[in-house]
């Protein structure tokens, strides 16, 4: 066997009819020395090998061999090897004999050597015993002993009658060189599985190299914290006749010095020895996503076995290819997302062989006419071989034969129920407890820890929306523990991801493997062969419910089911001392332990008052919360209840359920379902939303949705939000993320972890029950002021959590007050200012960071400053963060690469790519600071560099091309990001303008969210490729592969070292953002001093710190921050928030808006002028910071920075009560610093930091050894690649220097040939650029290409393969032409068999790729150009592609186009199965009818048969009917659209063609347009020219019809835009849209905004006019546009413009049509329409001058309070350049007033006049009647109500109020009254 895949954990299943030898190469593994970290083989018993050294009896089948790893101490190995032998014969074995393994050390390496075992085989045989119950007595020997010793004194590899284990610790191109008996003539063996492993959740260690006793392991088990706790759960259920009392002997199963992968092998071997097969058991722990199979692969048998094991084993997730073998079956299996590469081939001799990848096999042994077929494994399937009789059987045959065996259906009808649909309560509901507790509702928030921004910022915002709120700019408050303020409990708990070892999922695009499905009841004893689990004869059954999210209805029919329900209080008596909190927990345990063995089968934790019911009958007169009466945090509750039934044994005979008040947020849901929380009733959040929804501003913001719907809301965001926190972590289904704790614990006490968190990591330990019970106290009194002899409040409280407001709430790092002098320091460059700014920095403000809590303690005296290394060699290290050019603006970007280039920093790209432009040095600066070449910036000089000298690789893949790559110092892998590891960076679509789309590949104004993984990086080996792929275009550039800090980040960085990476980043959790979900910005990640540590120690401790430069961001804003972060191990430091600050950044928190006041972070025209920053801003600020350095270095007595780096012993505690200060500048060194004392902090004394600091100084001959040495040498190289053999050649080197002519080589290509064409590209790039070569270089190769073939190829560069290729062909190509197609002498037919792997043209901007035959999954996943043709694709065939063309020629997996925005998608469908689209795009399906589209496809089909011969173009292109093209679909962006109007769709014809393409908007396309698709600019329909009303009508209600509208959306709505041209034209825009009622349509925005916003950008430049809008909705009635949508017509189009509305009737019923001129629907348009903000500032200006003042007296008095508040509140225009503000006079004289700060968009004025509705409210329930209403900017000018406004006074029966405002030129118009101003209808008929 032969494998080459570089580094990794590989698998490679042999089998062969007959007897073969096993060999087996592969390239040597990177680390630390020559060791490896593992690798082996298992075969079956070399039987000759053997006789000849023991005596054996001739019934082999008695006999069973043992491979031990023993210690090296002799009088521990006997010990060992008695206890062993006194096992075996205890079970009855006769011990044959030892024999000693021979082996050669002198090939290990240093670490392998130390600690390599000693190594023996024992032979034992049983005189009675054989097969199954061999086995089992073997087991039980083998446990018995393996309990009572360490690995270190006896590791049993392998205790068999059928299979041996030879591994170790060694490279695998060393095992046959170590093991001498595989090299052995008389080693025959039927089969061989070999494995070599990459560590990554574990160090390397002999015992952990695979293949372990059943199976090898290629990837990382996700949940394995959960599956272990599971496993000791269920232990004390398991029973099984095999081993009858003696059960106990073998239990737990699983062992905590085990990898994932050992113990996932420990447990199946419990499996198998409980009578199940291999196949089988392996089906019942990576189950197959069988939900989402498409319905012709559908097995019903297979269906019922995965339902059935579904409700009582949780999956093993992860990725995972797992080759298994227990000499019965030998085969492979993949994970349900197919995460891992699996091919196999079949020979015509019947050999098998099962690898990671193509090309094992030596084509010299095994030439092509050899080869029988080729295929691959897809997600969740699995192969197998009979080891009987040599049966190869297939996924469906095997599955179908395992699923066979018991009648699992027939179970799930009889033990399975489904839980009943309950509605949410209404607004009405009657029910006693629920409405005592909205009663209650304030102080039971106070109670339960809610603050005013929870309620609003959180649950209303996902009650209104269904959607997780947005926000920006990171967390930068206190970590819980360091707040002076009271914090739930989940605050301390921060959501642990994936990084690099295992991939995040995309919750969006690949949600059809991911299930939120929970079972709940009794789950009994699984290692039976039978349900046991019905022990209650009133209920048989598992209920199952479709989400965790329970309301009261659900929790009461749940109770009622059947299921034995007790419900516990989790309320305690405070009063009973300080030890209450820990008594009631531990009573509360008890309390539930003991009503399970009473046999309740759910235990409800419920804090709801009184214990209530929320059903049933209560008393209720006294709901309230008492005063002495606490609720124990329900994450503490449940987690304590949880390990303790753990530990008792009775976990799984009950499920928990949680009914509680303190939990709002989608992190709180993930925490209890984490700690072992099945459900979760959130009563106190359901019981907010229908009291908010019952007031104005409730209902107003919920926009006519009913109060259930509005609950249904926040249970959508809820589940949208548990998928995407397990998606971080790569888990698909939430029964294996409950329990897993996937979380860190910052801050509390090891006591409080090991009682209610047990094998929870955690730093700073800190809290114990009893602090955890004064925060409680906290909260409680403010529920109760009385406690505190304070007055009630009216309100909740403004805690600060997500905002910041000086002198109240939380104190935040990025403030105003800090960036105004931050600016004054560095636009003056003035060192007074910057101390000012230091000061506010260190000295008095809240410890904010773990690192303010440690101080300096020197061990040397100060030394003079002009010692120490200068300021600029200091700069060299700065970097500032990944803000890519989208988040920021143009000038922001440019101007940080210029600031930081001008001090020898380095900037970074982001992920959005550069323009290239910027990659050449500013040569043409005036004396004045400007350039022609960059006009947007000033302050620049001649010789200025404008490029990022970081660019930035992000699962996004923007603008990654060779030119990009080559022109950086460094490329950085952004693994995770700060502000929200585990997911993609978001781009929101108004900041995706044409400039924007252009360097991304994409279409504008389309949201941009990244996928959550690198789809080329699902483990640490694939990382390692990747940093090979850019080592090989950019071979002087360093790589960094960027991290975020979290528990167990230091065996990741081991790994990352390990493959090659140059430099290593550790970011904090307090990373900036453009735009994320608020609950990812406050619930992930961790301190980066915890992660730097962490990282420092371990790479320490395993020889690798030397390999890497660490670098560390996060928060890191001054000098003192620096040296901290250098003294516990960093070399480099970034900056990312305050360096935007440096450039003018006023922290405004809309960077997500895109609104951006001072133009930093948006990409607004008019707001981008504003922009004040300049390159010197930036420069200063990092000389500053530079400088300060110096002082601390100076003071503390060193003279460089490299002197203290990795000198923790420099640090120490702070002292209580000392300040955060360091030595004063010397500029104001004769000033004494502002000495404010810090707020004393409770919390922040019980912090452990002893990681944070040395006792010691570390030997300082060691850390010389590593400080400097990766910064001062060349990024690490990829050794000798084919690429340079290929570079030498004379011709090449010819073509690519001239830049014209014509190369032809030809040449064998091996697996072991990685990113081929890679290093070619890159040489034509720096040369030529991405479009600057004329040449032609063509390469034909022969055989197996590596990984990444044609990596960056680019124009010019035409590449083949006669042969295959692996995964990630075509990654990120820019040009040229890519080929594969199979050897001639191949005998199988091409389109049935597979030519490349998985992950091909990821990220490709261009190109051609043409492979005759079958790909793997995610074909052409985020293509942005290339055009390609294959014969079959996996799953996810062109997800998130943005551009470019893909034609499939056979049969194609599923999720078709998820996430697909833009590009055509064409497939041909044979079989005539129909095609499974991405569930959001299932109507979409067109057939391909334009000429234009035909050409394509026909150009496109001939070409791949020209390029590769294929037989399946050829067959297509010789049948007739392929020039009619019968059918297809069309795809487009995220958005639904309408259908086309071919007519036929939705048949599928013999041939069945169609095009996918990508769109923006909701704007429909007609196919014809083929180049306009192609340029991104659909829109436009090309029908015939509709010049009647009639015809108009009916083209809109058409379009509507054929709409088949996503999820609940089901209230459809289209618009039909007529316009002429100057040349006096007209045609036609059409769009389609869907709401969840006709309310949303009456008040919302609708289609016809999506059909002017096409107008404006296609045909308003042009001079275009509108002259009709239609409006068609599925009302019985014509509905108007909405208010929001009649103001943007009115900032476009003329008053004359006829607006059309029309419904759909009834039964027979016309269409009714009412039409009306848009003045007449806002006879009071807004002075400011047609106005951006700078116009409307002019129009006000000029207006203002000779605005009038009205005469009426009501009116005028209205018109001057109005005016007086507007002026008062001037100030804030800094933000907005508008302030308005609107006043009620009453009919007593009375006034009152309200303002608003807003902006104008689209010439759209948001009013203050709505913020009346309560006073005007109020009045009328005194019987005070309101006469008028004005609304005045601070320019004194009268604008009318914005027409939502209007229609809301007429809604809340205000119709009456006169309402007026100033005209066009400065005159009082007529007052109108509200109801008058709306639109009167003329009905018509047509």
């Amino acid at each position: 066997m032969r494998s080459s895949r570089w580094p990794c954990a590989r698998c490679a299943v042999w089998s062969t009819a007959a007897p073969a030898a096993a060999a087996w190469r592969a390239t040597p593994l990177c680390g630390g020395d020559d060791s490896g970290d593992g690798a082996g083989i298992m075969t079956q018993i070399p039987w000759e090998l053997f006789g000849a050294d023991v005596s054996l009896p001739e019934d082999k089948s008695a006999c069973a061999v043992g491979m031990l790893f023993l210690s090296k101490d002799r009088d521990v190995r006997i010990n060992a090897k008695m206890k062993l032998e006194s096992s075996l014969t205890q079970e009855g074995f006769d011990i044959l004999g030892y024999r000693i393994v021979s082996v050669d050390p002198t090939v290990l390496g240093q670490r392998s050597a130390q600690t390599e075992p000693w190594m023996e085989q024992i032979f034992v045989s049983h005189p009675t015993a054989r097969g199954p119950e061999l086995e089992n007595l073997l087991y039980i020997a083998r446990k018995r002993v393996e309990d009572r010793l360490s690995y270190d004194e006896l590791y049993v590899a392998s205790l068999s009658p059928k299979t041996i284990v030879y591994k170790g610790m060694l490279k695998s191109s060393a095992i046959t060189r170590y093991y001498k008996d595989l090299n052995d003539p008389r080693f025959k063996v039927q089969y061989a599985l070999w494995h070599r492993r990459f560590s990554t959740n574990t160090m390397p260690r002999w015992p952990l190299a695979q293949p372990f006793r059943y199976l090898g392991h290629n990837g990382e088990i996700n949940t394995i914290q959960g599956n272990y706790n599971w496993t000791r759960a269920r232990s004390g259920s398991f029973e099984h006749p095999n081993f009858g009392y003696r059960m106990r002997e073998v239990l737990p199963p699983c062992r905590a010095e085990n990898s994932d992968s050992g113990n996932m092998d420990c447990y199946l071997e419990l499996m198998l020895r409980c009578n199940r097969e291999l196949p089988e058991a392996l089906m019942m722990m990576i189950p197959e996503a069988h939900k989402a199979k498409a319905s012709s692969e559908d097995v019903d048998a297979v269906a019922e076995f995965y339902e059935y094991w579904g409700a009582l084993q949780e999956a093993w997730d992860g990725p995972a290819l797992v080759a298994f073998c227990d000499g019965e079956y030998m085969g492979a299996a993949l994970d349900r997302n197919g995460l891992r590469p699996a091919r196999y081939v079949q020979l015509n001799d019947g050999t098998c062989v099962v690898s990671s990848e193509t090309g094992i096999l030596e084509s010299s042994l095994f030439p092509a006419e050899m080869f029988k077929s080729k295929g691959r494994l897809g997600p969740g399937k699995m192969v197998a071989i009979d080891l009987h009789t040599g049966e190869l059987i297939e996924n469906e045959e095997l599955k179908e034969k395992m699923a066979s065996k018991r009648p699992y259906g027939a179970w799930n009808k009889v033990f399975r129920e489904d839980l009943e649909q309950q509605p949410f309560l209404a607004a009405d509901h009657e029910l006693l407890v629920p409405k005592a507790i909205e009663e209650h509702l304030m102080t039971l928030q106070f109670d339960m820890g809610y603050t005013i921004e929870d309620v609003e910022m959180v649950v209303e915002a996902m009650a209104q929306t269904g959607k997780e709120p947005t926000f920006c700019m990171g967390n930068d408050k206190p970590l819980a523990i360091l707040s002076d303020r009271a914090h739930v409990l989940y605050d301390y708990f921060p959501q642990r991801f994936a990084q690099v070892t295992n991939p995040a999922i995309d919750p969006y695009r690949e949600s059809l493997v991911m299930s939120t499905e929970v079972f709940l009841g009794r789950q009994g004893n699984l290692m039976a062969e039978s349900p046991t689990y019905f022990q209650n004869k009133a209920n048989t059954r598992l209920m199952k419910i479709d989400s965790p999210f329970l309301n009261e209805r659900q929790l009461y029919a749940i109770k009622n089911s059947g299921l034995l329900t007790v419900q516990v209080s989790t309320r305690y008596d405070f009063s009973k001392g300080p030890g209450a909190l820990e008594k009631a927990v531990s009573d509360l345990c008890y309390e539930a332990s003991n009503a399970i063995r009473n046999g309740a089968e759910l235990i409800v934790l419920s804090d709801v008052p009184r214990n209530s019911d929320f059903m049933g009958p209560s008393d209720v007169k006294d709901l309230g919360v008492e005063e002495s009466v606490l609720a124990i945090p329900p994450l503490l509750a449940v987690g304590a209840v949880h390990h303790y039934l753990i530990q008792q044994g009775l976990r799984t005979q009950a499920s928990l359920v949680v009914s509680t008040g303190q939990c709002w947020s989608t992190h709180h849901f993930a925490a209890l379902i984490g700690y072992g929380a099945s459900a979760v009733c959130p009563y106190l959040v359901l019981a907010h939303i229908r009291k908010w929804h019952a007031t104005d501003k409730g209902k107003a913001k919920a926009d006519g949705q009913t109060v259930e719907e509005v609950q249904e809301n926040y249970k959508r965001a809820i589940n949208a939000g548990l998928k995407k926190i397990m998606s971080k972590m790569g888990i698909s289904v939430l029964e294996s993320y409950r329990g897993a704790q996937i979380f860190q614990c910052i801050g509390l006490d090891q006591k409080v972890i090991d009682r209610a968190f047990t094998g929870t990591p955690c730093s700073a330990g800190g809290l114990s029950f009893t602090d955890i019970a004064n925060e409680s106290m906290m909260f409680h009194r403010r529920a109760f002021p009385q406690l505190d002899e304070a007055p009630a409040a009216e309100k909740l409280e403004f805690a600060g959590w997500y905002k910041y407001i000086k002198a109240k709430g939380e104190f935040h790092m990025n403030n105003p007050d800090m960036a105004r002098a931050l600016h004054k320091a560095v636009q003056n460059k003035e060192p007074l200012a910057y101390e000012e700014y230091r000061r506010q920095i260190m000295d008095g403000r809240p410890i904010t960071a773990i690192r303010d809590l440690l101080d300096f303690s020197s061990d040397r005296q100060p030394v003079p400053l002009q010692e120490v290394e200068d300021a600029v060699s200091i700069c060299s290290r700065f970097v500032t963060g990944g803000m890519s050019l989208g988040a920021l603006s143009r000038e922001a970007h440019e101007v940080i690469a210029l600031g930081m280039n001008r001090v020898g920093g380095m900037s970074n790209s982001g992920e959005g790519g550069e323009d290239p432009l910027r990659y050449a040095p500013i040569q043409d600066v005036d004396e004045d600071g400007n350039s022609q070449s960059f006009p947007h910036l000033k302050g620049l000089r001649n010789g200025d560099s404008a490029t990022s000298a970081t660019k930035q690789v992000a699962s996004g893949r923007f603008g990654v091309t060779a030119a990009y790559l080559r022109s950086a110092k460094q490329l950085e892998i952004k693994i995770a990001q700060g502000a929200k590891p585990g997911e993609g960076g978001q781009l929101p679509g108004p900041k995706v303008d044409e400039y924007i789309a252009r360097l991304r590949n994409s279409v504008p104004g389309v949201e941009l969210i990244s996928p959550p993984p690198h789809h080329d990086i699902y483990s640490i080996e694939d990382l390692a490729q990747l940093i090979f792929d850019l080592h090989q275009v950019s071979p002087e550039a360093k790589v960094s592969v960027k991290l975020v800090a979290s528990a167990g980040i230091g065996t990741i960085a081991a790994g990352v070292a390990k493959a090659n990476a140059d430099v290593i980043q550790i970011s904090g959790h307090d990373g900036g953002t453009g735009a994320s979900p608020l609950s990812s910005i406050m619930h992930a990640g961790g301190p980066w001093e915890q992660g730097l540590s962490e990282v420092q120690a371990v790479l320490s401790q395993n020889g690798l710190r030397n390999r890497v430069t660490l670098r560390v961001d996060g928060g890191i804003k001054t000098g003192w921050d620096v040296v901290v972060a250098a003294m516990m191990g960093a070399e480099e430091f970034g900056f990312g928030s305050v360096a935007m600050i440096a450039e003018g950044c006023i922290m405004a928190r809309v960077c997500h808006m895109n609104r951006c006041p001072v133009g930093v972070a948006t990409q607004r025209e008019d707001l981008r002028k504003k922009f004040p920053g300049t390159p010197e801003h930036v420069a200063n600020f990092m000389l500053f910071v530079a400088e300060e350095v110096r002082t601390i270095i100076a003071a503390l007595g060193y003279t460089s920075l490299d002197e203290v780096i990795g000198r923790g012993d420099l640090l120490s505690p702070r002292a209580e009560g000392s300040m955060r200060t360091n030595v004063p500048q010397p500029a104001v060194a004769s000033q004494p610093p502002k000495q404010r004392k810090p707020k004393k902090l409770s919390k922040t004394a019980k912090v452990d930091l002893t990681s944070f600091y040395a006792e010691e100084r570390p030997d300082e001959e060691t850390r010389l050894a590593w400080v400097g040495a990766k910064r001062d040498t060349p990024a690490h190289s990829n050794g000798p690649v084919l690429d340079e053999e290929i570079l030498a050649e004379e011709e090449v080197a010819k073509v690519i220097e001239e830049n014209g002519g014509r190369a032809q080589l030809a040449m064998d290509i091996r697996n072991t040939h990685r990113s081929v064409g890679g290093r070619i590209a890159g040489v034509i790039a720096a040369r030529h650029g991405d479009y600057g070569f004329q040449g032609e270089v063509h390469l034909n190769f022969a055989g197996s290409a590596g990984q990444s073939f044609g990596v960056w190829n680019t124009g010019g560069v035409f590449l083949k393969v006669t042969g295959d290729c692996n995964d990630y062909v075509g990654k990120g190509m820019n040009g040229g032409c890519i080929v594969a197609v199979k050897p001639e002498e191949s005998s199988f037919a091409a389109q049935e068999n597979v030519i490349a792997g998985n992950t091909c043209l990821y990220g490709a901007t261009g190109g051609e790729v043409f492979l005759s035959g079958r790909v793997g999954e995610r074909f052409g996943v985020r293509n942005a150009g290339c055009r390609a043709v294959v014969e079959g694709a996996g799953d996810h065939l062109a997800e998130y592609m943005t551009n470019g063309v893909i034609v499939a020629l056979g049969r194609i997996g599923r999720n078709v186009g998820a996430g697909m925005s833009g590009g055509l998608l064409y497939i041909y469908e044979p079989e005539d199965k129909g095609i499974q689209l991405n569930a959001d795009n299932e109507a979409n399906a067109f057939r391909v009818t334009s000429e234009l589209g035909r050409a394509q496809l026909k150009e496109l089909v001939e070409k791949h048969l020209e390029f590769t011969g294929s037989s399946r173009a050829s067959e297509i292109l010789e049948d007739q009917s392929f020039l009619r093209f019968d059918s297809g679909f069309l795809k487009r962006s995220q958005k639904e659209c309408g259908r086309p109007d071919e007519p036929g769709y939705g048949t599928w014809a013999s041939q069945n063609w169609g095009a996918a393409s990508g769109g923006t908007g909701s704007l429909r396309s007609d196919t014809a347009e083929i180049e306009s698709i192609e340029n991104r600019a659909m829109g436009r329909s090309r029908s015939p020219k509709r010049l009647s009303v009639e015809e108009d009508v009916r083209a809109a209600h058409k379009v509507r019809e054929d709409y088949q509208p996503p999820g609940q959306s089901k209230f459809r709505v289209s618009a039909v835009l007529r316009f002429t041209r100057p040349d006096g034209s007209t045609d036609t825009i059409e769009a389609v849209n869907a709401e969840p009622h006709d309310a949303n349509i009456r008040g919302a925005i609708c289609a016809e905004r999506a059909a002017l916003c096409a107008f404006q950008k296609a045909e308003a430049g042009a001079g275009s006019k509108i002259t009709r809008v239609v409006c068609a909705t599925d009302s019985k009635d014509p509905i108007f546009p909405g208010p929001l949508c009649r103001e943007f017509l009115t900032a476009v189009c003329d008053p004359s413009v006829e607006i059309v509305a029309t419904g759909a009737g009834g039964s027979g019923t016309p269409a009714p049509v009412a039409v009306a001129a848009l003045g007449e629907l806002l006879p009071l348009p807004s002075l400011y329409r047609k106005c951006g903000q700078e116009a409307a500032g002019t129009q006000a200006q000029r207006l203002s001058l000779k605005a009038e003042v009205p005469q009426e007296e009501e009116m005028k008095k209205a018109y001057q309070e109005a005016l007086q508040l507007a002026q008062k509140q001037e100030a804030q225009t800094v933000v907005y350049p508008l302030v308005f503000a609107a006043a009620v006079c009453f009919e007593d004289g009375t006034v009152a007033t309200a303002s608003e700060l807003k902006g104008i968009e689209y010439g759209c004025t948001v009013d203050a006049v709505s913020l009346l509705m309560p006073e005007l409210i109020r009045a009328r329930a005194k019987q005070l009647a309101a006469k008028v209403v004005v609304q005045v900017d601070n320019h004194g000018l009268a604008h009318a109500p914005f027409a939502g406004a209007r229609s809301l006074l007429v809604e809340h029966g205000f119709g009456h109020v006169l309402m007026a405002a100033h005209g066009d030129e400065g005159q009082w118009l007529k007052p109108i009254s509200a109801k008058e101003s709306l639109p009167k209808m003329q009905i018509l008929y047509f």
